[in-house]
């Protein structure tokens, strides 16, 4: 992959955004006091994946979060899910939505 973006809190937001190993906006949000992120993905064929393909990603991701949750259950304290997103190839910044957004 090619960039990465870390979001996270502390009585604010931090977040550090990276392209090609080097940084690309990192900062913080002083004014807010995050209690939860609300992490929105869009899976659409619009992507150019098939719709068999996008329910084979989705369900991947099912199960690394199904794997996350034995984990809790089984009394790990600390544990992380993954999930694939596909990106759009567009000639244009997005106007009919991102692939992956983070609110706070």
């Amino acid at each position: 992959m090619a960039g990465d973006g870390n979001y996270g809190g502390n009585g604010s937001v931090y977040f550090e955004n990276h392209v090609n190993g080097q940084p690309a906006g990192n900062g913080s949000d002083s004014s807010a006091q995050p209690h939860m992120f609300r992490l929105s993905l869009r899976y659409s064929t619009e992507s150019g994946k098939s719709n068999p393909q996008l329910r084979g990603l989705l369900q991947a991701g099912i199960s690394s979060m199904t794997a996350a949750l034995t984990q809790l259950q089984n009394g790990s304290n600390d544990v992380t899910a993954h999930v694939e997103v596909p990106a759009f190839q567009r000639e244009t910044p997005p106007s009919g939505g991102w692939e992956v957004k983070i609110q706070w």
